[in-house]
């Protein structure tokens, strides 16, 4: 038998036997027994038959236990969700549906008004409350975690909450309030987690069953429909994997081969009319920028590309009509509404958080409809909307997490993926990825072949979360609940599993230790020192490397075309013509032409040695380097300017490593250098080194683990001590007001009511110097103040006073500082809250997009409304009036 088929049989034995007689029968029975319970009734009115997996756990539902389901996007696990719904109100009680943003809120919202009746269904998303005190109320999470700090009446009967997203409670910025709401959420109300396949389901559902008692996991890992994994080169569509195996299909290895000689397009245009030919759309294009997907857009428009039919550009003319008429003339063209339209019309459009929501709905309300072949998205997009498609492309494999350009892991490379494919629409889903440098088959092969994606807590005690607990309990209970979080339940699991690393390395410190004897002295001693200076000399070389690296990606971002750059490639210094410069977004890579007449993609990580300017050529436009012959000619040039010495270069100042004399003259001096047997003694030394140093590396792990949320907690109290919210560990009146408020800045936002940084503001100059306690730029400019009105100059100043005073103390407390807020959106806010057109309120932004304005806007109208609640009566008057005057326009527009 040949390996091929060898391979192929292993393949086919891993597809699940046909079930026997007898077991079908026994499935058949199980049906027959469940249409007489409440599970059998609400599958009856359902249009489909259960999967195992929503069997499994909606039994787990029905017996009262909590729950928790991880599945892939689209295989139906929120059907496990709706039965617990359809439980509780047959109890009488009333149900809570939470979901990470407000966008899948709106869509559950619309589909349980569907379901149960509008009567039924409430919504409270923090600027929009429908119908609240519901049998079936749908909501962000926040919004219940503020419920249940506040103790608040709608609790009182409430018999099940569904956490949609949980995987959520990862994200390091929103994830502590999923954490908060399981450890909080009354013993009595049953908990149905829906979660994302994660690779630790079992350790959290293990968590779960801790904090909230037997709790169910119930795991499914089968996609509902199969997806096929492809690649773009060119204009190319190739499979990733051969037929029946998980290896590169070598058709495009080859295809990647022929086009290193030339640059790869990556142009959407041409990726969406190469899926158009292959039936492959409608398609989500992610792209890990809104510039990105305003971009995609723009390339589309002016290729002239249309894909849509009469009748659908029908049906889109009418959406857009919608969208014109709810947007004043005088701000179409600041929310850019011409080209949107235009582009709409072709079938095609943009979806990221810098749209107007607007915008956004008419979007995924044509997409759902099936009128547009493509959509260029961020990656929020991911997240929960129910915007399937048949096709994922992803266009590149490095994003921007927030401080550096990382690789995708497997597990976000599956949830991107997991919109790819409709159910009921299409036998197989189609995720690409168009070649280019840093997206080589064996990369995406690595991705795609995984399935890891491991929840990670990012719990952390905040200053409002601390006053809330030692509000209802004492300073141990408070520090019992920290001990209670999924985070210090992961942190035990790590700190038990390096305790048994330590105690194995121990003794193996413990048995080399024998071997260390030396006549002239303490040769441990000795070692130590040795592995001290080896230890202090190699982390010198690494920051000299990351400090070379850092200056070359600097002068690849400076070259130029027609620039000349000298570089070393293997063992020789070559002359290198550069063709295109380097892009400032993902990895900055040069298309170079080298002495040698060869083209190279030029990134830092290609030329350790650095690279450097060393002249210019004149190049005409139309050598692109593509024909062998320009190649040559190039080439020739390259090679006769460098030996006319017309080429010279700069040579940069190299960092000098540290000198080491004080440990160097240590072991000098130490009695054991001067043994003749040193260096046999130091061979031996070594096996007690290393143990030592892992077994001390280790200790000092599981120090940090055990107890590291409540060293953190005890420091978030010292601070609140220091500014007068707590006294011992008793809330006082301040501590309550902080209580009350539910902000990344929650303590910034009660130390300007505590210290009337807002008294004596105007309703308008209120909202704006509120903005500046909560906004968070996406950029470090500087923002002007000289153009805002000197009462809300005054308060910024002393809103930045503050910063630096919470600063000072998380410092002294040996606390992360919290981020600082920006007062960029202050000027806006107060000229919108006084009555101007969007058009002039964006003018006054550094360029800001219209969704961003009315998301802050948003934000900033739910920390008002808190305000309202816990401040004196003169400011919570003035908050309301300028949650008045904020809510018009686009920012009061809602689909509910």
């Amino acid at each position: 038998m040949t390996k091929h088929r060898r391979r192929r049989k292993r393949t086919e034995q891993t597809l699940p036997p046909e079930p026997s007689a007898a077991e079908r029968y026994l499935a058949f029975k199980k049906r027959q027994e469940r249409k007489s319970t409440l599970l059998g009734r609400f599958e009856g009115g359902l249009n489909f038959e259960l999967d195992d997996f929503q069997v499994s756990a909606c039994e787990a539902v029905e017996a009262g236990r909590p729950v928790l389901v991880a599945a892939p996007t689209g295989a139906g696990k929120t059907i496990v969700g709706e039965f617990g719904i359809e439980r509780a109100l047959s109890l009488g009680k009333r149900a809570f549906y939470t979901t990470p943003i407000k966008a899948l809120s709106n869509q559950k919202f619309a589909d349980f008004c569907r379901k149960w009746g509008r009567d039924r269904v409430g919504l409270l998303t923090g600027d929009t409350v429908v119908n609240g005190d519901a049998d079936v109320v749908v909501m962000t999470t926040e919004v219940l975690r503020n419920m249940l700090y506040q103790r608040h009446r709608a609790l009182t009967g409430l018999g099940v909450v569904v956490l949609d997203e949980v995987h959520y409670l990862a994200d390091r910025f929103r994830g502590p309030v999923w954490e908060e709401v399981i450890l909080h959420t009354p013993e009595e109300v049953q908990i149905i987690s829906i979660s994302a396949t994660v690779s630790n389901a079992e350790e959290f559902g293990k968590w779960l069953e801790e904090a909230r008692g037997d709790c169910a996991v119930v795991v499914s890992e089968q996609r509902p429909i199969p997806l096929k994994q492809h690649m773009l080169v060119g204009d190319r569509l190739y499979d990733l994997y051969r037929r029946g195996s998980n290896r590169p299909n070598s058709a495009l290895t080859d295809a990647v081969a022929r086009s290193l000689e030339r640059r790869p397009r990556v142009f959407p245009e041409d990726n969406m009319l190469t899926l158009a030919k292959h039936d492959l759309l409608p398609a989500i294009f992610f792209i890990f920028s809104r510039a990105g997907c305003d971009r995609a857009v723009s390339y589309c428009l002016r290729a002239k590309i249309s894909i849509t039919t009469p009748d659908q550009r029908r049906r889109l003319a009418q959406i857009v009509e919608d969208v014109e008429d709810r947007i004043p003339a005088e701000d179409h063209a600041v929310v850019g509404l011409d080209k949107w339209a235009r582009a709409l019309l072709s079938g095609y459009a943009a979806h990221h958080a810098g749209l107007l929501p607007a915008l956004k709905e008419a979007v995924e309300l044509a997409f759902s409809e099936g009128l547009l072949g493509a959509v260029f998205a961020t990656e929020t997009l991911a997240l929960g909307i129910n915007m399937p498609a048949r096709s994922v492309v992803i266009t590149q494999l490095r994003k921007w997490n927030g401080s550096d350009h990382v690789m995708l892991t497997p597990g976000q490379y599956t949830q991107l993926t997991g919109r790819a494919g409709r159910r009921g629409i299409d036998v197989v889903g189609h995720a690409v990825v168009p070649y280019q440098i840093g997206a080589e088959p064996a990369i995406v092969a690595s991705l795609a072949s995984k399935r890891t994606y491991p929840l990670i807590s990012a719990f952390r005690p905040t200053y409002s979360m601390a006053v809330g607990l030692l509000e209802h309990m004492d300073l141990e209970a408070a520090k019992a609940t920290m001990e209670r979080s999924f985070a210090q339940f992961q942190s035990d699991l790590k700190a038990r599993k390096n305790a048994l690393k330590a105690r194995s390395w121990k003794e193996q410190m413990d048995a080399a230790e024998g071997d260390l004897h030396c006549s002239r002295g303490d040769f441990k001693e000795y070692a130590l020192a040795r592995q001290e200076l080896s230890r202090a000399q190699k982390s010198a070389a690494k920051a000299l490397n990351r400090a070379r690296h850092a200056r070359t990606r600097q002068v690849i971002l400076e070259l130029d075309r027609g620039d000349v750059a000298q570089l070393k490639i293997g063992k020789r210094f070559r002359a290198a013509l550069i063709l295109s410069g380097a892009k400032h977004h993902g990895v900055p890579t040069l298309v170079a032409l080298t002495d040698d007449a060869k083209i190279r993609h030029i990134s830092a990580d290609d030329v350790p040695s650095g690279i450097a300017r060393v002249g210019h050529m004149k190049i005409p436009p139309s050598l692109t380097g593509r024909k062998p012959r320009d190649r040559k000619e190039l080439a020739s040039r390259l090679r006769h300017d460098g030996r006319a010495g017309k080429f010279k270069a700069r040579r940069e100042a190299e960092p000098e490593l540290q000198n080491f004399d004080r440990l160097k003259r240590k072991i000098q001096n130490h009695p054991c250098n001067s043994c003749p047997r040193r260096e046999e003694h130091y061979s031996k030394s070594r096996a007690w080194v290393r143990a030592k140093t892992e077994y001390e590396r280790l200790l000092s792990k599981v120090n940090e683990q055990t107890g590291a949320l409540t060293d953190r907690f005890a420091g978030v109290c010292a601070v609140l001590r220091e500014f007068g919210y707590l006294s011992e560990s008793e809330v006082t009146e301040q501590g309550r007001v902080l209580a009350g408020i539910y902000s990344e800045h929650d303590l910034l936002l009660a130390q300007c009511l505590k210290n009337d940084v807002f008294a004596g503001l105007s309703a308008a100059n209120l909202a704006g110097a509120v903005s500046a306690c909560i906004y968070e730029t996406r950029t470090e400019a500087v923002t002007p103040l000289t153009h805002l009105p000197g009462q809300l100059r005054g308060a910024l100043a002393k809103i930045e006073a503050q910063q630096a005073r919470i600063e000072r103390a998380e410092q002294a407390n040996s606390l992360p500082p919290s981020e600082w807020s920006s007062a960029g959106l202050a000027g806006a806010i107060a000229a919108w809250a006084n009555g101007a057109s969007l058009t002039t309120t964006l003018d006054s932004t550094d360029k800001m997009p219209a969704g961003d304005f009315v998301r802050w806007a948003k934000i900033l109208l739910d920390v008002l409304g808190q305000l309202r609640l816990v401040a004196d009566p003169a400011i919570a008057r003035k908050a309301q009036s300028a949650a008045d005057l904020i809510r018009r326009g686009v920012v009061a527009w809602t689909e509910y």
